[in-house]
Formats: C-alpha cells, sequence, structure tokens
C-alpha cells in the first residue's frame, strides 16, 4: 500500500458496552451509544486511510425514494477481528458510516478494505 494515498484521517467507534448501575447494581445497557474503538489499548483517533465516494445509487421502493451514500475505504491492516470490525462504525468528514462488508489483501495481513454506507441510510 502507499502510504501517499491515506490522506484522509477516520476514527472507528463501536456501541458502548453494558455497564452496571453503582447505587442498585443494575445492568444499564445504552441506547445507540457510540465509544471510541481501541486496539491494545491504543484508541482508534485519526486513523490515516484513502476514502473513496462515489455516486452512490438511488432505488424506489413501495413508492418511496431513498439514497445509499457509499464509500471504500483502504487502510492498514490492523489486529482486529472481522467479525468485530462489521459492528464498528466509522466517523469521516462529519459523515458516520456503518461498515457493511470487510476484506483484506492477498496475505490478510497488509490492508483493511471497508465497504460503507451512510449510518442514516437503512438497507
Amino acid at each position: 500500500m502507499n502510504a501517499g494515498r491515506l490522506r484522509h484521517r477516520i476514527v472507528f467507534e463501536r456501541k458502548a458496552e453494558a455497564q452496571k448501575d453503582p447505587a442498585t447494581g443494575a445492568i444499564i445497557y445504552p441506547d445507540n451509544e457510540w465509544e471510541v474503538a481501541e486496539v491494545n489499548g491504543i484508541p482508534l483517533v485519526g486513523v490515516p486511510a484513502e476514502v473513496l465516494t462515489g455516486a452512490g445509487k438511488e432505488a424506489f421502493s413501495a413508492d418511496a425514494r431513498w439514497s445509499e451514500i457509499a464509500a471504500r475505504i483502504n487502510l492498514h491492516w490492523f489486529d482486529v477481528d472481522a467479525k468485530e470490525l462489521m459492528t464498528w462504525r466509522v466517523l469521516w468528514n462529519g459523515r458516520k458510516l456503518d461498515i457493511f462488508s470487510v476484506d483484506t489483501d492477498i496475505t490478510g495481513r497488509r490492508e483493511w478494505r471497508l465497504r460503507c454506507v451512510d449510518a442514516g441510510v437503512s438497507l
């Protein structure tokens, strides 16, 4: 991967985990709360990446028009399970992007290739 292509900075977020209320001991499940993802104690903020956006696509479904804003993101590989990575989201340029596809290069240890959709769009 050519480092010169990694001109964008992204942030990875994951769903906040359930916590225990110190007063009552009840388990609290956060509602749509996200926190910065970490790998080996390192927060994934300002991660160098190549973000490619296209024209997107529009569809008509039951007389309702919706658009899908897609982005392809390429970045250096880091040690995280691909299934876990699929549950995260990416913040870039004021946009929240849900990850719906995770691929690697042929070695599986050099590059992550993510395909994302706008978090506000349901598929």
